[in-house]
């Protein structure tokens, strides 16, 4: 059987300002019909460039492009934009990371999909282009059609823009759709329904998978083979079953221990309450379209008589899917958002007493370490600012600062840097050492490892350990993840629709759930269920 995809010697070099950077070098391996394929590995490991040089979305003004990638017998390097046209988006498509970005947030969803459609008018003639779309958006999963079609991409969640991704992916019959990072700031329940959506449709249609992505776990649910990158590099590639039960490389054992899911912290007692939220509730309201009309006001429940209190010292997560609740609950914490009822009290270590009176009180984490600060800013003034809002004397604003850099392990000669020259980790404790420079009590930790790949995920949620068995602050969690949840958190409290419906001990919680939606949550997380080794390619690319 020939392969469908070889990629031999593979080289990509970047034009830079400081000359050319080297980012693939020597990568080579091969797919099968209907096979899939998943290169794993951190942010800076060169997937992500293999993975455009396959597709041809390199610029040869300023990339360096050596090697062979051949496709169904036909080699794809050296040929022209007209020519790659022909390839990419007919026999093999893309799905990209961020949704929001490939979508046209213009143009209604059904008009998109027969674009892509009008793009390949050889493969569905124009009369069945309007049924091509229906049968496509019911086969991701988006079966309420009509509906789906004429909306705008900003009235769906981010679960369905990423099936209308699919669909647009698979719309005209790729052998080959190479995914990149396909599940990345989506919540458990809704990465799993698309990695298991990614499977069903690949095994429907005989196509083939090459997967991107930084997590090990995802790896291991989608794949039946494992490229793993380092630094431009294959350091080991084989079966899944091979490279995740008995791998060969340092850093590939590295990745497996980062994703290990092993308790953090131990069992640890509570210090005295410093947080207290009691009978918290809070709705928004919108104007409602009636009969083509904005005329009635609507309103929804984001959080419906919340308690909970976290102690010093106390490590809280609080889970659930997206739109449980958890974003609105963390806003409403730091003062973001007003209370339609109930309260919430801050206190020094003999006690909550008080609402919060200044930002010493409270330091939030958010979950975006590029979005979350200025990039033109330096770190000097990052650092400044939350000491400025906390009338902190300027003669001790340099002391401060170099405290809170040496606290996250980062020199204090970085503080005149600007933030756009730091990694996402890098950013990510500076976004820390902002968060801990007034000495709060309490620190919001809203998703803060999610745009961050497993190794270094695991090194910031080791300094924050660090840091909490260092100055005894109390941490609420903010994570869809509930495996993170299990290696940080002494409790855990799950919403759903706003509502507390379990809370109790991370490990009791998550080993034992009662409520069915704490059971479905923990099941939605079984991405470590052992590798796909069963399946058999067949020369047609179907499973057997």
């Amino acid at each position: 059987m020939n392969p469908l995809l070889t990629v031999k010697d593979l080289d990509v070099a970047y034009g830079t300002d400081r000359g050319r950077v080297t980012a693939v070098q020597g990568v080579g391996f091969e797919m099968e019909p209907g096979e899939r394929v998943t290169i794993v590995g951190e942010s800076g490991s060169g997937k992500s460039s293999v993975a455009r040089a396959v597709l041809g979305l390199l610029d040869p003004a300023r990339t360096r492009i050596a090697g062979s990638v051949n496709f169904a017998g036909s080699e794809l390097l050296g040929l022209s934009d007209k020519q790659f046209a022909a390839v990419r988006g007919a026999d093999v498509t893309f799905v990209m990371q961020d949704h929001a970005a490939a979508l046209n947030p213009t143009s209604r969803i059904g008009r998109q999909l027969r674009e892509v459609l009008e793009l390949h008018r050889d493969r569905v003639p124009a009369h069945e282009r309007d049924g091509a779309v229906d049968r496509v958006l019911r086969e991701v999963g988006l079966n309420d059609v009509d509906r789906v079609r004429r909306s705008f991409p900003f009235e769906l969640s981010g679960g369905m823009r990423q099936r209308v991704l699919i669909a647009m992916a698979i719309i005209g019959g790729p052998r080959l759709l190479i995914a990149d990072e396909p599940t990345t700031a989506l919540d458990a329940v809704v990465q799993k329904q698309i990695l298991d959506l990614l499977r069903s449709i690949a095994t429907a249609r005989g196509m083939a998978i090459l997967s991107i992505t930084h997590s090990i776990d995802v790896a291991r649910y989608l794949s039946d083979r494992i490229v793993v990158m380092k630094d431009g590099v294959i350091v080991e590639q084989g079966t899944a079953s091979q490279v995740l039960n008995e791998p060969q490389h340092p850093y590939t054992r590295q990745l497996l221990a980062a994703a290990s899911g092993a308790p953090l912290t131990g069992d640890r007692t509570p210090g005295p309450v410093v947080l207290r939220a009691d009978a918290v509730s809070k709705r928004f309201r919108s104007r409602a379209r009636v009969g083509g009309m904005f005329s009635r006001r609507a309103e929804f429940l984001a959080l419906d008589d919340v308690s909970f209190e976290l102690g010093e010292g106390e490590t809280v997560a609080v889970v659930g899917e997206s739109g449980s609740g958890k974003s609105t609950l963390v806003r409403c914490l730091a003062g973001l958002e007003r209370l339609d009822a109930g309260s919430i009290a801050f206190g020094p270590r003999e006690g909550v007493g008080r609402p919060a009176s200044s930002i010493s009180e409270l330091g939030y984490v958010f979950q975006d370490p590029y979005g979350s600060m200025n990039p033109r800013w330096s770190v000097r003034d990052v650092l400044t600012e939350p000491l400025t809002n906390a009338r902190v004397p300027r003669s001790r604003r340099a002391t401060l600062i170099e405290e809170s850099l040496t606290r996250v392990h980062l020199d204090p000669v970085v503080v005149e840097r600007r933030i756009a020259e730091f990694s996402g980790g890098q950013r990510q404790r500076i976004a820390i050492a902002r968060a801990l420079i007034t000495h709060p009590r309490v620190l919001l930790l809203d998703e803060p490892t999610a745009a961050l790949d497993a190794s270094i995920q695991r090194r910031v949620v080791d300094l924050l350990i660090e840091i909490q068995t260092q100055t005894g602050a109390g941490f609420l969690f903010i994570t869809h993840d509930l495996t993170l949840a299990g290696e940080v958190a002494d409790r855990v409290v799950v919403l759903q629709r706003g509502r507390i419906v379990e809370e109790g001990p991370a490990a009791e919680i998550l080993a034992h759930p009662v409520d069915d939606y704490t059971r479905m949550l923990v099941s939605a997380h079984a991405l470590r269920a052992p590798a796909s080794t069963s399946r058999v390619i067949t020369p047609e690319g179907a499973s057997a």
